[in-house]
């Protein structure tokens, strides 16, 4: 069996429906709730972000994170998905190793109300912008 072409990145607007097919089969939280849900992370409103796993240039997963209101430094991962049919191939691995290089790169910090992702890719050297964010800029 081929391995497929694997890309970890920031979500887009675009990949909103390629998402909801990863919902519909995964049952992680219903389709419907995806726009309203990952609004606040493409305006920039809130610390939380969202990443997608790509397969050969196609959203096959994603995880969900927000920082603990609780405890200065702390994220948390509410969800996480992946396409059934690629289960097992170590894409939900990849997006939680992502994840998490990305959230020990910069610890959530509770005062902070915007986590300006692009500029943190671009001066990092364990996830690049371009590597997160596809080529461009993330909207």
């Amino acid at each position: 069996m081929k391995r497929s072409a694997m890309q970890i990145r920031l979500t887009k607007p675009g990949d909103i429906a390629q998402l909801q097919i990863v919902l519909d089969e995964t049952g992680v939280f219903p389709r419907e709730m995806l726009p309203d849900m990952i609004r606040s992370f493409f305006s920039g409103d809130s610390q939380e972000f969202w990443m997608t796993c790509e397969a050969d240039g196609v959203p096959v997963g994603f995880c969900y994170t927000v920082p603990e209101e609780m405890a200065e430094g702390t994220w948390n991962m509410l969800a996480i998905g992946v396409r059934q049919s690629l289960q097992g191939g170590g894409h939900g691995s990849s997006l939680v190793r992502e994840l998490e290089a990305l959230t020990l790169e910069r610890p959530a910090d509770p005062n902070r109300r915007y986590l300006q992702l692009g500029r943190l890719c671009a001066s990092k050297g364990v996830l690049s912008q371009e590597r997160l964010c596809g080529r461009g800029t993330h909207p």
